[in-house]
């Protein structure tokens, strides 16, 4: 059997790499491409968001860290309700920004 060796700069000398088992029949995470239109700040200074691939996700916020916050808390709650549900998600082709847009991609698991 082979084994490799951790670099002694982690103090780990002569010790084998371990590795993760795989076990046959494991699930995956499901992943979900999150595609989001920021745009703003508006006259308020807020800034707002649209989940280009899932429109009906709107949020708007103070700042993008919160917006992309609500917005992932948002389409994780709709694609959980529709796969639970046994419904299609009405996904949508994505959208190229605007001027005066920026997108964001996150990928978002179950």
């Amino acid at each position: 059997m082979l084994s490799r060796k951790c670099p002694s700069a982690f103090g780990f000398e002569g010790d084998p790499l371990k590795d993760l088992p795989i076990q046959p029949g494991q699930q995956s995470v499901p992943v979900y491409d999150c595609h989001v239109l920021v745009s703003g700040p508006d006259q308020k200074g807020l800034l707002t968001g649209v989940v280009s691939n899932l429109p009906e996700i709107k949020a708007t916020a103070s700042n993008e860290r919160d917006l992309l916050r609500k917005i992932t808390d948002d389409f994780k709650a709709r694609v959980v309700k529709y796969t639970s549900e046994n419904q299609e998600i009405p996904w949508q082709e994505n959208q190229k920004p605007e001027p005066g847009q920026q997108q964001r991609w996150i990928p978002v698991h179950l």
